[in-house]
């Protein structure tokens, strides 16, 4: 079967990314919010929830990353025809989300040992293990919501995760202005306060976007259904899904071990280091979000069971030439706000903790064309269900350059500046790595690509 080459516009591109972006940053805004919230408290409780909500995300992160191929797997079917197949497919992913959030909670409930291990302060860390200890139990509401986040993506109705997302991150400010502060009569729960406002939230939001897809797709997930267990669709989820998690906590726990090697320099590093995370995190939003709408298309066309490969090509190239210049201006954009951004964390120009987040940050923008680059690849991989090679370049390119030249010139450098420049370098060889990836799959395909599902 051939598939017409499809036509994009930059419009077009920036139609179907916008939302995803809007709603990755007001998602990420939950944590921008608790660090603004608990800022008050003092630098200590500032950097307490940043490495606390970093190393829930890493925990967190195999298991999303597993759930992340759910996408290119689904994107094949056609949902609103096969309401069947996809109720049963979700349901099943649903029950894996159970299993895999009691895993989360066993291993979260070991925080304190962790820190205490990587010798960072004692007071950070029982301020980190307070939040821990709340946060936990929002993991499987966290998986199933993603599940519910993909589904509405794939309808291409993102504007309602969106709405979604705002309404909860509302309900996180007042909630966090109760719980933090002991208002209302409540006690004050300092940063264990801003843990159960996120858990709170979270639970809401399930809710909400349970009864959207509900309604949209005119199916019950309240009323007994036959549920098939499909083999093949499990393998495919664990064979794919396990390398695409590897894929995605690797990046997360690398940066978590950087930060760690960060946190040797004291509490200033840590406060700075976490300004500079949060907005670095911010701009790394809109590759992944271009990330989603590629995988989304690529998948569609490629569900039809069999595409092209110059059609295939073609479409990857004119994405590429859209996408990039985007990412270039919105960069640049980034750059200009800089000092501006930084001063809404209580920062001042004149101090120490401010020149040293600013520094940070002019790392991560210099190598931010090859992060939107190494995306943009990954995007296209996932498609195609080629995951595990992607895995084992990450795992390597981490382990085997990354953290050892960052732990040695970090003993050598009270600057964390160079640990960024190591991580930047790291970013350049992915994508170069990934790239050759890309061009073996149009090599070793001569004509077509089939993929089942």
């Amino acid at each position: 079967m051939r598939i017409e080459q499809q036509s994009f516009t930059t419009i077009s591109i920036i139609n179907s990314t916008i939302p995803i972006f809007l709603y990755n940053l007001v998602n990420f805004s939950f944590t921008i919010v608790d660090s603004l919230m608990v800022a008050p408290l003092g630098e200590e409780n500032l950097g307490a929830v940043g490495q606390a909500g970093i190393f829930f995300n890493v925990v967190m992160m195999f298991f999303l990353g597993i759930f992340s191929i759910y996408t290119p797997l689904i994107s094949r079917l056609n949902i609103r025809k096969d309401k069947q197949v996809f109720f049963s497919r979700l349901i099943q992913m649903i029950f894996l989300g159970f299993i895999f959030s009691l895993i989360v909670i066993t291993i979260c409930s070991f925080t304190g040992a962790f820190f205490t291990l990587f010798g960072q302060p004692s007071k950070t860390s029982n301020l980190v293990v307070n939040y821990i200890e709340v946060l936990k139990w929002s993991s499987i509401f966290a998986l199933i919501y993603s599940l519910f986040a993909q589904t509405v993506y794939i309808l291409e109705k993102a504007k309602i995760i969106l709405y979604t997302v705002i309404f909860g991150n509302l309900l996180n400010v007042l909630l966090n202005w109760i719980f933090i502060y002991g208002k209302f009569g409540f006690p004050q729960l300092n940063v264990a306060g801003s843990a159960l406002s996120t858990l709170i939230v979270r639970i809401l939001m399930l809710l909400v976007v349970v009864i959207f897809v509900s309604k949209e797709l005119s199916i019950s997930f309240f009323k007994s259904k036959k549920i098939t267990i499909e083999k093949e669709y499990l393998k495919n989820v664990i064979l794919k899904g396990i390398p695409k998690g590897v894929t995605t906590v690797n990046d997360w726990f690398a940066s978590f071990v950087l930060i760690l090697f960060v946190g040797w320099g004291g509490v200033t590093h840590i406060a700075s280091n976490q300004v500079a995370d949060l907005i670095s995190s911010l701009m790394y939003m809109l590759p992944q979000a271009f990330c989603v709408v590629i995988t989304i298309h690529l998948s569609k066309q490629i569900g039809q069971n069999q595409i092209e490969l110059v059609s295939l090509k073609s479409n990857i190239i004119e994405l590429f030439r859209k996408i990039i210049p985007i990412n270039l201006f919105f960069i640049l954009v980034i750059f200009i706000l800089l000092p501006y951004i930084i001063r809404l964390f209580s920062l001042q120009p004149s101090t120490d903790a401010f020149q040293l987040a600013y520094n940070i940050m002019l790392v991560h923008i210099s190598f931010f064309v090859f992060y939107a680059l190494q995306y943009f690849l990954l995007s296209v991989l996932d498609s195609l269900l080629d995951t595990k090679v992607p895995s084992i370049i990450a795992v390597l390119t981490s382990y085997l350059f990354v953290l050892p030249s960052a732990f040695i010139l970090s003993s050598y450098s009270s600057n964390p500046v160079v640990i960024w420049i190591v991580d930047g370098i790291g970013n350049v060889l992915m994508t170069i790595f990934l790239g050759w990836r890309v061009i073996s799959h149009f090599k070793k395909h001569s004509r077509s690509i089939n993929v089942s599902i």
